[in-house]
């Protein structure tokens, strides 16, 4: 986002603010920016209305819960597979935070009622429980907002990059945590950090899940808390109006002719491949990497244009599930 700042408003362009709604007024010596992830899914906004009273006491996952998991296993240092054994605690307790904001909205004294009543059940009736708070107040899917790319159109670039701009505009209509039940399911990723620390931490999964747990896991839980602030996004989506900062790459993108091609980048949506974009010579779609610093490397390891190689090293877009 500092970088997408230098490249705008520090090319003389500003934004404009009316009634709540944010404008881009080009200065006219702004690059078009395009943006891209392996996953497709933009970060969620940080919460615009953040109350530090409120202190989230969870139910079911918990560092006994783990506790009781590993026993089960075999022994107090058992280690777990994350997805199988701990996704359903975490799952569960999204689902029971989305309705404890719910009755918080309701009315007072709500919140307090329906956390004495799940505490007084036994775990298997808690979920049917939740079930029917589905049928009756409208289904909160957990799963779903964990992941994130529910209805990505890989189509063409045009409609992947209306899905991503519609994403963002939900998103930014949650508000914060405190009064939006999707919000407060979300933050107990960031509120019960620690016990997915106890949970991963020295040894506590199994060597497989503990890959999948860093590699995946991990950047699913920072993709939902830990995005920009709302004003930043809100941002992102007048500079999208303006045509200033396009994303129609979608994932996995290929770039056909290589990266030292003099005709220009043709770009496409890898997944569907129906339709192709050509952009001018001058717009520069690479991939590079600096070489990892070693012992030997110079005193300042950070790649400067005195200390990097005149050359970047080029490799392929990795083909990842999302």
């Amino acid at each position: 986002m500092d970088v997408i700042d230098c490249l705008t408003v520090g090319r003389g362009g500003r934004f404009r603010r009316d009634q709540g709604d944010v404008e881009y007024v080009p200065g006219g010596g702004e690059p078009t920016t395009l943006l891209y992830s392996r996953s497709g899914v933009p970060c969620r906004a940080r919460p615009l209305v953040t109350s530090f009273e409120i202190s989230y006491d969870p139910l079911v996952f918990t560092a006994a819960a783990i506790d009781e998991l590993r026993e089960r296993r075999g022994g107090p240092r058992s280690p777990l597979d994350f997805e199988t054994d701990v996704m359903p605690l975490i799952l569960t307790e999204m689902r029971i935070a989305y309705r404890r904001c719910q009755a918080r909205c309701a009315e007072p004294g709500a919140e307090q009622a329906l956390v004495a009543e799940l505490k007084a059940m036994p775990a298997a009736a808690m979920g049917a429980r939740l079930d029917e708070l589905d049928a009756q107040a409208g289904r909160f899917d957990a799963a779903a907002a964990w992941d994130g790319p529910a209805g990505m159109r890989l189509g063409d670039g045009a409609s992947y990059q209306r899905w991503f701009s519609d994403v963002l505009r939900r998103d930014l209509g949650l508000q914060g945590f405190a009064w939006s039940p999707a919000k407060a399911a979300l933050d107990i990723l960031r509120e019960l950090r620690d016990t997915v620390g106890y949970t991963a931490d020295f040894g506590g999964l199994t060597s497989s899940s503990a890959d999948d747990f860093y590699r995946r896991v991990v950047p699913l839980m920072n993709r939902a808390v830990v995005g920009p602030q709302y004003e930043r996004h809100a941002e992102l989506r007048a500079l999208m109006a303006a045509g200033i900062v396009r994303v129609p790459l979608g994932i996995r993108w290929t770039r056909p002719g290589g990266p030292t091609s003099g005709s220009g980048c043709s770009v496409r949506c890898a997944k569907a491949r129906r339709s192709t974009t050509t952009w001018s010579r001058r717009l520069a779609c690479t991939r590079a990497r600096w070489p990892t610093p070693t012992a030997a490397s110079p005193r300042c390891s950070r790649p400067s244009p005195r200390n990097a190689p005149r050359r970047p090293q080029w490799s392929s877009m990795p083909r990842l599930a999302r």
